[in-house]
């Protein structure tokens, strides 16, 4: 589980914007992981909740945040962008990536952390406060119901015949 979930970079990560940004985190699914010593008061872990309880929680974030390295492609991020979450990625994520662009979030580099991840956060930050990012206005646009139905079509049809489908 601390393989999948990236805990070692996530600690770094989240030292940094306890520390320096005084960033306040909600770990959702995590209770009982180690934090890092400058996050105690800033941060509140939840073990796994139901999913309307998880839902609800969005609501108190401003953005996600994705550690993740090994997930192909976290639920979360999709559901967050529809509270209209920005989301903070890692780069090296095996899938969901391509949910990120200007519009919707960044990504930081893991195997930088000391160098890169301050400069991608004050930028993520920067444009956070400003109102810069639309990722529920993206997500709608890009992958709502009436795309996420013509893809499906498409992709249907392209592994049955014509005349086997009824549409």
């Amino acid at each position: 589980q601390n393989t999948i979930r990236e805990c070692e970079m996530t600690k770094q990560c989240l030292d940094i914007m306890c520390k320096k940004y005084k960033l306040k985190v909600v770990l959702l699914g995590r209770i009982g992981c180690e934090v890092p010593n400058n996050c105690h008061q800033l941060m509140e872990l939840t073990d796994f909740q139901e999913y309307s309880t998880f839902i609800k929680n969005f609501n108190k974030c401003r953005f996600n945040f994705c550690g993740s390295m090994r997930d192909a492609s976290p639920r979360t991020v999709t559901e967050g962008m529809c509270f209209n979450l920005p989301v903070l990625m890692n780069k090296n994520i095996l899938g969901g990536w391509e949910y990120i662009n200007e519009q919707t979030g960044e990504f930081f580099d893991p195997d930088t952390i000391e160098t890169s991840f301050e400069p991608v956060l004050d930028k993520f930050i920067k444009k956070l406060n400003n109102n810069e990012y639309t990722p529920r206005e993206w997500f709608i646009k890009n992958y709502g119901e009436h795309n996420a139905g013509a893809k499906l079509l498409d992709f249907v049809k392209s592994i049955f015949k014509d005349d086997e489908l009824n549409v």
